[in-house]
């Protein structure tokens, strides 16, 4: 049961998506408005934090902290650095709406750094292809999980409109 006060609400609204406070990803970080590389609009949406209000001895769990997830090194085969460089060439069904080609190998290996398989995929099935999409991209990854290492190999990148559904 969660119980409120002081807020400005009507009696019985909803409140939804209630999430932790975690430090890290929620403590305001102080910004020197001073330093030379900083202009104006840096500033635009920062508002003023009354640091003297906020609690230092919050406890936060290790999985946040600590997540149980292992360094994954990101490999591609020859033949997903070729799809790679046919979204380069942006024409046909290789294009790429949102992500600059030149980044999206940047950006797979960001998202298979942070390992995006459930914890079940990543103990029952870890021996299984895993597919996700970025943008127009439709990528094709193993996981190999041996001797305290992952390896996730990148095997096809293919434009969504040519996966056989």
């Amino acid at each position: 049961t969660l119980n409120f006060s002081g807020l400005d609400i009507v009696d019985g609204t909803p409140v939804l998506d209630i999430k932790p406070y975690i430090p890290s990803y929620d403590t305001p970080k102080v910004v020197n408005p001073t330093e030379p590389s900083l202009n104006e609009e840096t500033f635009s949406d920062i508002s003023t934090v009354d640091s003297t209000n906020i609690d230092l001895d919050i406890q936060t769990a290790q999985w946040i902290t600590e997540p149980p997830v292992a360094e994954i090194k990101v490999q591609f085969t020859n033949r997903a650095l070729t799809d790679i460089s046919h979204f380069k060439s942006n024409s046909g069904d290789w294009i790429l709406k949102f992500i600059n080609s030149d980044n999206l190998k940047q950006a797979i290996i960001d998202v298979l750094k942070a390992d995006p398989r459930s914890s079940y995929r990543r103990q029952k099935c870890s021996d299984r292809l895993y597919y996700f999409t970025l943008d127009n991209a439709h990528i094709t990854a193993w996981f190999d999980d041996t001797n305290d290492q992952v390896i996730a190999e990148v095997l096809r990148i293919k434009p969504l409109s040519m996966i056989v559904k």
